[in-house]
């Protein structure tokens, strides 16, 4: 009886041993290789974002061009609820809508004639969609997977670069490619254009900032963060670069974003516990993943964790 209960004790230390190892060897697998790939969704919904913002930003006047891109936070708001199962209250969609509002009013301030066909606002709309449903798909990955969030940007980086450069290549071929992106001509045209150089730094930090923003709050949040773009970019046209007087309607719109800001502040959206990220307390993981190894241990030998 004695030789029994050795042997079967034996057995099980053999086996957790053997399944301590499939899990760990499982994860580790899983952060190689399955955690980037679940990346390329995001990427290439916010790379094809950042690929039509040039077409559509040439095409219609800038009037027109920023009142359908700030519909995106309605759009926002629709597929993250639907992602989610959260519902956006009454009072959250009033802060929505106000922002919209101060959107339009501050973007036709100073109106000229709008320029641009259907069709290139369909592709303004086409680009406001995909931006609402990269930024709920990277959220989503943030929230629900074991990547950190310096490896999300790496990877979110690297696969929109990877369809830009795909989508480069189609349209102008290997020689318009090199010419455009890697023949010295083309660095020099960019080292000496200050404007364009800034706008890459800004937007770049501008984008892994974002990410850190998206993890502890929700992209509605991020998007509502442009009512900040509207009453400081009011201030300096108006007081510091002195480029345009203050309008009675300038002001609607910044009166209104700030409106916005403080209905989304007394009720703010925050993500329901189940779909949150409990997985991401740390970037290790470090908690849930012994509590995981531990579950899974106990299943192999047929026990189980008090």
């Amino acid at each position: 009886e004695d030789q029994a209960i050795a042997r079967k004790t034996a057995m099980a230390d053999g086996g957790s041993g053997s399944c301590g190892e499939s899990s760990s060897g499982a994860r580790r697998w899983q952060q190689r290789w399955l955690l980037p790939l679940s990346a390329i969704l995001p990427g290439a919904l916010l790379g094809g974002y950042d690929a039509l913002s040039f077409l559509t930003a040439s095409r219609l006047d800038p009037v027109s061009y920023q009142i359908i891109i700030k519909t995106r936070v309605v759009l926002t708001a629709l597929i993250w609820q639907a992602t989610f199962k959260q519902s956006v209250s009454a009072a959250q969609w009033c802060a929505l809508l106000l922002f919209i509002a101060s959107s339009a009013a501050k973007a036709t301030d100073h109106l000229s004639s709008a320029t641009g066909h259907w069709h290139d606002v369909a592709l303004a709309l086409l680009q406001a969609a995909l931006g609402s449903m990269g930024s709920v798909a990277g959220e989503k990955l943030l929230r629900q997977s074991g990547m950190s969030v310096d490896g999300y940007n790496l990877w979110l980086s690297f696969w929109g670069l990877a369809l830009m450069l795909w989508v480069q290549l189609h349209v102008d071929g290997p020689s318009g490619m090199y010419a455009n992106l890697i023949a010295p001509e083309a660095w020099r045209r960019l080292s000496t254009d200050a404007p364009m150089v800034l706008a890459v730094l800004t937007l770049a930090i501008s984008g892994i900032t974002a990410s850190y923003f998206v993890r502890a709050f929700t992209s509605i949040t991020k998007e509502l963060c442009g009512v900040l773009v509207i009453v400081v970019s009011s201030i300096i046209e108006w007081f510091v670069l002195a480029s345009s007087p203050a309008t009675t309607q300038g002001w609607i719109a910044v009166i209104a974003s700030i409106a916005a800001a403080a209905v989304y502040s007394c009720y703010p959206i925050t993500p329901d516990a189940k779909h949150g990220d409990d997985r991401l307390q740390s970037d290790s993981g470090g908690d849930s993943a012994v509590e995981d190894d531990e579950e899974h241990l106990g299943s192999c030998t047929g026990g189980s964790r008090p």
